[in-house]
């Protein structure tokens, strides 16, 4: 048989921090027992205690030998705590060798891992309303505190605002300072307004400075939630196309929608302009429109001559249960009126009096009007006029031939 070695080693916790007293020494605590078949003679235990400091006891342990199922006393050691820059593990290794009565040796090793807080930490803190109304402000407050053994120099924090939010104060969210150790600023106060209900996480606050060992460490805070209650009206307008003919009709649409929490009592008025004629629909709205909604309207209207023409926004007034109200202004639509048959006129004018071979071919009439380019009469005339004479000319010519065929009979 040969000799085995069963290591324990026990330390009073598996965390420590440096920054508090009572976890600034790790006890560790090791004993071995002689789990195998065989006697071991000369056994020797060493610890590596992974670069702490030994504040008390022996990192090795001579026994002169070790029955089988023999397990020694306790041996106990005191490590100081590391200050360190950052989070790290640290093993601590225990080692044991020893011979069997052949003179061979034998050897087997244990490990225990400890946590170590680091010496500086920055602490952020970021505190915002749980819940406010569409019509309220919402206030955020933003504390750091050096929670270190070390003063901490040039320390850069960085904030934004909550998405759908306002900001409301003139505030610089970039900052360079200084905390000694143990102390707690306020580094951030500003209101914010919301442009939209719903729940919205609020970004971290991020602090960082570069330490005597040339990395950058970085903190970051909480991200509390808001939550926003009522209604977010919206209103547009919008048609098909924004180009048109003179006369031609146009159907406008108004769209009302509640993009929020709350249900609200919506009133919406469209403007018709003067320049152009109304036709029939709708040119109003007043419903209760639920949340997550939309309502939508729509009329039509007849165009002028050629130009263009604006219809004016259309307004949305609103109210909720809590008289929470608002308005708001859609856009705005611009019409161009373009008469493309008067184009087409000129272009096929153009083009007949480029084939023309008569003498008329320079006369004013080679430019056509509306009308004429539409199929009046005026093209169809000018094409088939007779000349002067030329009938009386026709009628002989058809006598003298009923003649000369008369006498041939």
């Amino acid at each position: 048989g040969k000799p085995e070695f069963d290591i324990s080693i026990e330390t009073d916790r598996d965390e420590y921090d440096p920054r508090i007293t009572s976890k600034a020494e790790i006890e560790v605590i090791l004993k071995i027992k002689n789990d195998g078949s065989a006697k071991a003679e000369y056994v020797q235990l060493s610890v590596d205690p992974a670069g702490m400091d030994v504040v008390e006891g022996d990192l090795t342990e001579s026994i002169s030998s070790l029955e089988i199922d023999e397990t020694t006393e306790e041996y106990e050691l005191t490590l100081k705590v590391p200050h360190l820059w950052e989070e790290t593990d640290l093993d601590i290794v225990a080692t044991v060798e020893g011979y069997d009565i052949n003179g061979d040796l034998h050897k087997n090793e244990e490990i225990e891992t400890v946590t170590i807080a680091p010496k500086v930490e920055l602490m952020i803190t970021k505190s915002i309303p749980e819940e406010i109304y569409m019509d309220e402000t919402a206030r955020v407050l933003v504390s750091i505190r050096n929670n270190g053994l070390y003063d901490v120099s040039n320390i850069t924090v960085k904030d934004k605002i909550i998405d759908h939010m306002e900001l409301l104060d003139d505030v610089v969210f970039n900052k360079n300072i200084s905390l000694d150790a143990g102390e707690t600023i306020k580094i951030f106060e500003y209101s914010m307004k919301p442009t939209k209900s719903g729940e919205f996480k609020a970004p971290a606050t991020i602090a960082s400075f570069k330490a005597s060992n040339g990395k950058i460490y970085e903190y970051e805070s909480n991200q509390p939630e808001i939550q926003v209650d009522g209604p977010v009206i919206t209103i547009t307008q919008s048609t098909e196309s924004s180009t048109i003919r003179p006369s031609d009709e146009v159907k406008v649409t108004v769209k009302v929608s509640n993009k929020g929490n709350r249900d609200a009592s919506v009133k919406a008025v469209s403007e018709i302009p003067d320049d152009v004629t109304f036709v029939r629909g709708e040119t109003s709205l007043d419903q209760v429109i639920p949340e997550g909604k939309s309502k939508s309207y729509n009329y039509i209207i007849r165009a002028g001559n050629e130009g263009n023409f604006t219809v004016p926004a259309a307004r949305a007034s609103f109210i909720d249960m809590e008289n929470y109200k608002g308005e708001r202004v859609s856009n705005i639509l611009q019409f161009d009126i373009i008469n493309t048959s008067t184009q087409d006129a000129a272009t096929d004018a153009s083009n007949k009096a480029d084939s023309q071979i008569s003498d008329d071919s320079g006369d004013d009439n080679s430019i056509f009007s509306d009308d004429e380019s539409n199929g009046g009469s005026g093209e169809t005339n000018e094409n088939t006029k007779v000349q002067p004479g030329f009938g009386a000319l026709m009628v002989i010519f058809v006598l003298t031939g009923i003649y000369v065929f008369g006498i041939k009979r």
